[in-house]
């Protein structure tokens, strides 16, 4: 079961003492007519896996913006998730707008001293299309052996 919570607040998190920070940067467009939209509802979450079978979670929100009239939202400073000592936590975001369909990314990656771009299409509620839309960015897992040597992919 998963379950969401609003109390996080992005300053909280503190992973190590030199904390690595790295920025999100988002336009949202409409998939029809690639105009930007504005007043889009953009949700940041932070989601961790729990359990024997990854069965359960929380996802806390860490930040929400609403687009401007160019479908951007502020560049969003956000911690870099250490992947190999924290392999079920990630970031996620929502795009909601009352005439478009939702659009859901998971699995955001956030990297030190680089911003993370993403240009998300948004479907019309006039045309055919799933009720929500997920997209899972793809993700690159070293092994924990001879991280220093062996950079041996999993998928």
């Amino acid at each position: 079961m998963f379950c969401l919570r609003n109390k996080i607040n992005i300053c909280d998190f503190k992973p190590d003492i030199a904390q690595n920070l790295g920025n999100l940067s988002l336009t949202v467009r409409n998939r029809s007519s690639n105009e930007p939209v504005a007043f889009a509802e953009v949700s940041v979450y932070y989601l961790t896996i729990y359990g024997v079978y990854g069965e359960g979670g929380e996802a806390s929100m860490m930040v929400r913006h609403i687009t401007d009239e160019n479908g951007r939202i502020p560049v969003i400073e956000l911690p870099v998730i250490d992947r190999i000592n924290q392999p079920n936590n990630s970031y996620f975001v929502t795009v909601r707008h009352f005439r478009y369909y939702p659009v859901n990314i998971m699995n955001i990656p956030i990297y030190p001293d680089i911003t993370t771009e993403y240009n998300v299409m948004i479907t019309p509620l006039t045309e055919q299309h799933p009720e929500y839309e997920f997209h899972i960015s793809p993700e690159l897992i070293r092994q924990r052996e001879n991280l220093q040597n062996n950079y041996k992919t999993l998928f």
